[in-house]
Formats: C-alpha cells, structure tokens, sequence
C-alpha cells in the first residue's frame, strides 16, 4: 500500500565545532640533534585541539615561513625536497631540519591569515631552541676507526675522545 509521501533510505548529522585560533607552536621529537642527522618539526595550533590536519584544511589557506637564526648550522628543508618538487608556502606545515654542523640555532615560524570578511591579516609567530652536538669520537689512540670498543676485563689504556 503506497502512501505518496517520501521514503528515507539514509541519514546522517554532524555536529560542527568551530575553534578559535588563537596562535601556533612548533613542535620537534628532539631539542638536541647530533650533526649530519634530520629531523622533523612541524606546526601545531593553540588551542591544542588544532593538530597539522586541521591547520592544513583551513581556508582560506595559511601560509608558513619557516627560517633559521644561524643558515650555516643547519638548513630547512621541505619534506618533497630530494624529490625537487617545489612546494608552496601555504603547504609547508612540516619541514626537516639538517644538522650541518655543531653550534646553537633558533628555528623561526611566522604563520599568516590573509584578511577575509571577518577581519584583517593575521599573523602569527613562534620559535624553538636547537643544539647541534658533535658525535662523540675517540681521538687517541690515532688509528682507532671503529665505532665500539672492546677491552678485556683489568685492561689499562689510555684513550681521548674529541669531547676532552
């Protein structure tokens, strides 16, 4: 027996939460990295419920410059980069960082909104602390090129590492 009224096969909500942005931090496994090694860093938001994904959808899209206080210590690159692909800034919500060589580095993150009809440009900024070590080697005895050192039990010897 038809009715005429419409039948329903599916249906669904979803409850929308809109959060406000009120900054970004950068984020990194590591405060210290051993040179010649890569690491990543990449942008959170704050509140902390705005995690890469989310920060990556927003639109209009952010734009993110990355820069390092000291170019000579280690060097930012985007994760396409051994590939050549060149990426754009709105796309640059992780980068890696190359340790080149030891010293202290700040890496800089500057995160702009271009204006939209609810307000003008946004901008925001963050920084994080980095010390590159040099991997620690034995010095003396001058021939001594392997990376484990296996001495019998009592043995004296003399050794010196680059760290002395």
């Amino acid at each position: 027996k038809s009715t005429g009224g419409k039948i329903v096969y599916s249906k669904d909500s979803v409850n929308v939460h809109v959060i406000h942005l009120e900054g970004v931090k950068i984020h990194s496994p590591l405060m210290k990295l051993k040179a010649g090694c890569k690491m990543p860093v990449w942008a959170v938001g704050v509140p902390e419920k705005l995690t890469p994904l989310v920060l990556g959808s927003i639109q209009p899209s952010l734009v993110f410059k990355w820069s390092t206080s000291v170019p000579d210590i280690v060097e930012l690159q985007d994760v396409f980069h051994a590939t050549g692909v060149e990426v754009p800034d709105r796309d640059r919500l992780s980068m890696r960082v190359v340790a080149l060589k030891p010293g202290r580095v700040t890496i800089h993150l500057n995160v702009m909104m271009k204006a939209t009809k609810y307000g003008s440009v946004v901008d925001f900024s963050d920084h994080l602390d980095l010390e590159i070590f040099e991997e620690l080697r034995v010095v003396k005895p001058l021939h001594y090129k392997a990376s484990t050192l296996l001495v019998a039990p009592f043995t004296h010897t003399y050794l010196r590492t680059n760290k002395d």
